[in-house]
């Protein structure tokens, strides 16, 4: 039997490390937007959470893919909060929210359905 989503736990590790450098580049989207007051808070929240939580799956501190699920969550809130906090938005921190939050929310799902443990999505048969 084959699985769909099989268990790579060496495979953890880079996926929290890019998260890392993408948490990094949302930190810095933040810093750079001095104008949008409330998006540049969240993204601040969003990119220390990203940190804190892909370092612990990156040194071992968490097993699962819980955290995983977690970060792909934060990603998904980076995308979509410049339409649904009330600032107005520059254009280019739309974007760059979408690139970063895509990216954190896809190297959260790599991170989850690579994490040995349970809540993993199971191949149908």
């Amino acid at each position: 039997m084959s699985d769909r989503f099989p268990v790579r736990p060496a495979e953890v590790p880079w996926a929290s490390a890019f998260s890392i450098l993408a948490a990094v580049g949302l930190l810095a989207a933040a810093s750079l937007s001095a104008r949008s007051t409330a998006v540049a808070g969240s993204n601040l929240v969003v990119a220390l959470a990203v940190l804190m939580l892909s370092a612990y799956q990156l040194f071992g501190l968490t097993r699962g893919p819980a955290v995983g699920w977690v970060v792909a969550g934060l990603g998904l809130w980076s995308v979509v909060c410049p339409w649904l906090l009330p600032d107005a938005t520059p254009t280019t921190l739309i974007a760059t929210n979408a690139v970063i939050g895509t990216a954190i929310a896809g190297l959260g799902c790599w991170e989850a359905l690579t994490a040995p443990g349970r809540f993993r999505p199971t191949a149908v048969r």
